[in-house]
Order: C-alpha cells, then sequence, then structure tokens
C-alpha cells in the first residue's frame, strides 16, 4: 500500500433516481454520453484521473488541488451550457490517501463523498484544507458554511460554497440558502437584534421633541455620505476568546456574514469588510473610528466557543458620543439553536425591513 496527497473530487448527478425511474435506458445513455464528451475531457485537460464511476458518481484525483477546482468549475459550467438533463454536486478535499490496485481509500476520500451532498445541485463544496491551497489563487468567490459534523467522521469538517460568478478571490460569508449553520445563525441573531435597536432608536429620536437646532450634518465625525442614504454602520472584527486560536476563522467568518447580511438593506450604508479588517486585533476607540469610516453606528463583539457551548457578546455603540445603544449576551448549544434563531431572525427582519427597506 501507499500514501499519496491528492486533491479528491467527488461527483454525482442530483435527483438521479427520478430521471431513471422516467427513463432508464435513456438516463444512462445519457450519463454515458456526457462523460465522453464533458466529464472525460475536462479531467483531463486539467491533468486529474477518473479513479472510478459508481452509477452516477464519480471518484476522481488530482496532483494539484488548483487544477481541481478548475476542473470542477468547467465541468459546471459545461453541463449548465449543455443539453444534458443533469446537475451535478461536487466535491472538494486535499488529503493523504491510500493506493492501491487503481483505486484510493482513507477519511479524506469519505470526507469529500460527504461533503459533495452538501452542495447545490449545479453546485461544488471544498473543505477548509482545499479552500486555504486556492483562496488566493483562483478568481472566484467562496462563501463559508460553518464547520459540518460528517456521518463516520470524528472531527467537524469546514465547509466552503465555490461561486464561479465573482471576479475576485476574497471570501465573502454569508448565511447558506438552505439550512442555517451554526455561524449563519449566531450571527444573524446578533445583527437582526442590533438591527432592530436602530429602528427602535430613530423611532424615538423621530418622536420626540428636537433638543437643538444642531443638524446631523453638523455633528463631529459626520460627513455627507453617513446619511445621504439613512442610518450608517460599521461591523468591528469579533474577537476570538477561544483558547484554540484555529477558532479566529470562526469568528471572522461570524463578522463577515454580518456585514454580508447588512448589506442587502439599500438603504442601510454598511461599510466593506476589507476596510473593517484593517483594525483586527487592536484596541479601537468608538468616536475615533466612526470618524475614519464616516458611520453613526458601530457593532463590537467577542466569540467564544468551547466544547459544545458557543457564546457571543454583542454590543452597539453610537459613534458620535460613544455611548452604549444596545447589548446582547447569547450563549447557544453548538447543535441545537437552529429553530429558535430562525425564529428570532424572521421576526428581526420584518421590523427591520419596515424601516430601511
Amino acid at each position: 500500500m501507499k500514501r499519496r496527497l491528492v486533491a479528491v473530487l467527488a461527483a454525482d448527478v442530483a435527483g438521479y433516481s427520478r430521471l431513471m425511474g422516467v427513463d432508464e435506458v435513456g438516463t444512462l445513455e445519457a450519463l454515458n454520453k456526457c462523460e465522453e464528451e464533458v466529464i472525460a475531457p475536462a479531467v483531463e485537460i486539467h491533468g486529474g484521473h477518473i479513479v472510478k464511476r459508481m452509477g452516477d458518481g464519480y471518484l476522481v484525483e488530482f496532483s494539484s488541488t488548483v487544477d481541481c477546482v478548475e476542473c470542477a468549475v468547467r465541468w459546471q459550467r459545461l453541463v449548465e451550457n449543455s443539453d444534458f438533463p443533469f446537475r451535478f454536486r461536487l466535491g472538494i478535499n486535499l488529503g493523504d490517501v491510500i493506493s492501491e490496485a487503481g483505486d484510493i481509500y482513507g477519511d479524506d476520500v469519505n470526507i469529500a463523498a460527504r461533503i459533495e451532498g452538501l452542495a447545490e445541485p449545479g453546485g461544488i463544496s471544498l473543505t477548509g484544507e482545499a479552500y486555504d491551497q486556492v483562496k488566493r489563487k483562483l478568481p472566484y468567490k467562496f462563501t463559508f458554511t460553518g464547520e459540518h459534523g460528517l456521518k463516520n467522521i470524528t472531527d467537524p469538517v469546514r465547509v466552503y460554497r465555490l461561486h464561479t460568478d465573482a471576479s475576485t478571490g476574497r471570501t465573502q460569508v454569508a448565511a447558506p440558502r438552505r439550512r442555517f449553520t451554526t455561524i449563519a445563525v449566531l450571527s444573524l441573531t446578533v445583527l437582526l437584534f442590533a438591527a432592530l435597536t436602530i429602528s427602535g432608536y430613530y423611532y424615538f429620536a423621530r418622536t420626540s421633541p428636537p433638543q437643538s437646532q444642531t443638524t446631523e450634518t453638523d455633528l463631529p465625525g459626520s460627513t455627507e455620505r453617513q446619511f445621504a442614504r439613512g442610518a450608517s454602520i460599521a461591523v468591528l472584527p469579533f474577537k476570538n476568546l477561544s483558547n484554540d486560536e484555529e477558532q479566529e476563522y470562526f469568528s471572522d467568518g461570524i463578522t463577515n456574514d454580518i456585514i454580508t447580511d447588512l448589506s442587502r438593506f439599500h438603504d442601510l450604508l454598511v461599510i466593506s469588510s476589507n476596510t473593517v479588517f484593517q483594525y483586527k486585533g487592536e484596541t479601537v476607540n468608538s468616536k475615533e473610528v466612526g470618524r475614519e469610516l464616516g458611520v453613526k453606528y458601530l457593532l463590537e463583539g467577542t466569540v467564544q466557543k468551547s466544547d459544545d457551548q458557543v457564546r457571543i457578546n454583542a454590543q452597539l455603540v453610537e459613534s458620535i458620543e460613544g455611548t452604549h445603544v444596545w447589548a446582547e449576551r447569547f450563549t447557544q448549544h453548538y447543535s441545537d439553536i437552529f429553530e429558535l434563531q430562525a425564529e428570532i431572525v424572521t421576526s428581526i427582519v420584518a421590523k427591520l425591513a419596515i424601516k430601511v427597506s
């Protein structure tokens, strides 16, 4: 037995059983033709090797993770632009495998197969190990979907979703469309509680009698940009309080997720992640940061993950006066937060949309 470090691509056809139920012969012939015209040429162009085909599933290996990802993108684009009735799910992992008799074995092969099931039909999922190899080398956007517990795999696995419609390699983190991950749900809860507080603050400010003739644009640190679109906010990088330095990506993911979801509201000015991450690891003065970024609100927070518990402390600061508008602590079981958090998110999104949409 030999061991090799390889990039592993696992693929299968979404809804294959349904297609076979409608037309067994036609579906099998179409898949064979798709392999001949699309899959095999794409693999060959990028220096890969089809280890085996199992029904509608494929196991492919590459010596380069970059080549593996490029092949996956070509694969999906060619199928999408063809007349074949298929939508593939692709999963990519980088790891040490056992090679014997023309086949490959091991946990890293199994992980590729497991995360393939997490991909959307027509989509591509990568493990953290694969993502780390390509994040600055390919012109695609990657969405961090969280740590996932996989069947028969001991440790949770970081998973990223690849988007092929972006021109930058900068990773942006957003909530998954069909499943709330732990990071997405926690961060959405924090940002939406903050947004509710902002909306309430503005409501009382509007309904209270004026205290002076000073306008917002006359206040220190205000800019035309700040109030041109209504409320303005910067989400500063959440601090990782865990003893494990590897949890840095977890806290960064929460920060990015909040920024992404706040940015969906047209009337809310949100400072980009590229800009706010210059403050990562620094002790900041809220008034100074508010003036530098031209925003009225700052969202700050800490994240601590211990065993199966996640704790987030968040605070919303009014930067002109440096006063706290709102603060909240969230403590949740790492694997049992989805239903409750989804309800909170849904109710607050409705109130936020009324204010800023």
